[in-house]
């Protein structure tokens, strides 16, 4: 649909076989759907992946079915393409701070402007689909910040409720991404190709990402692109971002953070708890003595007098 992320039809359309596409949409079943689904675990996808690619073969079914009344089989691809468990696949992509420097600095050693990307999305926590968006203007050195464009998710869509999130970043890149512009127009794309060109969401940036994470030591089976955002929402909630902020931050709901990150969030609660605790195992110290050559005053009627501990 119009202003959808073009990826979600370029990561579909490599894995359907030649049978599927040619075939008629009101006569797929659901076996024929089902068939495609487990195709894409077959070829070594995590479920968030394959769960991705499905999202967007129903988004075109049903599009086929809105502008044509003689499909009514929408029930092949409900039941076809059902969603995979996730589990803790979020939690698995979750890296230390060195690791993601690691990262980064091997994207720099490939390509400066692919490590610039990289940086950006490593500091902001943003989608690629997102910071490819930027532009020179949503660059706001004097204020150490960028405004990064809105997801292209659902009801976000919407004319008249596209907002810029204005996300700080940190002096040493407001200063590498003013390079960057060099000066040029505000509507001109922010990051740029070696070649000059602006990002998509290409094959080639995936190899490119793939050859980072093994650079930096790492599994490129197990860490695309997505563990920089990961690992951003958990650095901010261990670090006490509010869960409402952190969201807000990264474009999503606290629903999904309470639903990809709830481990984090009790430990840091636990941690917050434990601060407040009333705790009557240790006994209180007697900090309070005489000065050198002053008497104590003769303790009240109703006062116990506690012998002082010596030294």
């Amino acid at each position: 649909s119009e202003g959808a992320d073009p990826a979600n039809a370029d990561r579909v359309r490599p894995h359907l076989s030649a049978a599927l596409a040619s075939k008629c949409v009101a006569l797929l079943s659901a076996r024929d759907l089902r068939a495609f689904r487990d195709g894409l675990s077959q070829k070594g996808l995590a479920p968030g992946g394959v769960n991705r690619s499905m999202k967007g073969l129903r988004a075109a079914l049903n599009a086929a079915a809105a502008a044509d009344p003689r499909i009514t089989n929408g029930a092949a691809w409900r039941v076809g393409l059902q969603s995979l468990p996730v589990g803790d696949s979020a939690r698995r992509m979750v890296l230390p701070d060195a690791d993601v420097g690691r990262i980064v600095t091997a994207a720099y050693e490939i390509d400066r402007p692919f490590g610039l990307l990289v940086e950006v999305l490593a500091v902001t926590g943003a989608r690629a689909s997102q910071a490819v968006r930027l532009t020179v203007g949503d660059l706001q050195a004097d204020r150490g910040r960028v405004l990064m464009p809105p997801s292209r998710k659902g009801g976000r869509r919407v004319a008249g409720k596209k907002t810029h999130k204005p996300l700080p970043v940190p002096a040493g890149l407001v200063t590498t991404l003013q390079h960057a512009a060099g000066g040029r127009p505000a509507d001109a794309p922010l990051l740029l190709q070696s070649d000059g060109t602006a990002w998509d969401a290409s094959e080639r940036q995936r190899k490119m990402f793939r050859l980072a994470v093994a650079t930096a030591g790492l599994d490129p089976d197990v860490y695309t692109p997505y563990c920089l955002r990961h690992s951003s929402i958990v650095r901010s909630l261990l670090r006490g971002v509010p869960i409402s902020l952190a969201a807000s931050l990264h474009d999503t709901s606290e629903g999904e953070i309470h639903r990809h990150y709830g481990k984090f969030i009790a430990d840091v609660s636990d941690a917050i708890a434990r601060t407040a605790l009333l705790d009557l195992s240790a006994p209180a110290a007697d900090n309070v003595l005489p000065l050198h050559g002053s008497k104590a005053p003769p303790p009240a009627d109703n006062v116990v007098s506690l012998p002082l501990a010596k030294g």
